[in-house]
């Protein structure tokens, strides 16, 4: 039980970390050290959280680099190439 309680808190700390890796913030690497040396007090928990979540992001890769698929944008012009 006290393990468990232990990670529910460490994943709380983190919560402005794993916020801006979730949302690819661009700033993570900062976010992370503020969050690091300064989530022990309030403030600085507060300022990691809202800089993680009003943060820029990077752009999404295109579907059809992840997948190796065409994405609903090329489809389209696959169907009339088709025809």
């Amino acid at each position: 039980m006290t393990l468990l309680m232990c990670l529910l808190l460490m994943a709380f700390y983190f919560l402005p970390s794993l916020v801006a890796w979730s949302r690819r913030c661009t700033a993570g690497a900062g976010i992370v050290i503020v969050n690091l040396f300064l989530g022990w007090t309030f403030i600085g928990w507060v300022v990691a959280l809202a800089w993680a979540a009003s943060g820029k992001t990077r752009a999404s890769a295109p579907l059809e680099t992840i997948a190796g698929m065409p994405s609903m944008d090329t489809m389209p012009r696959i169907l009339k190439s088709n025809r």
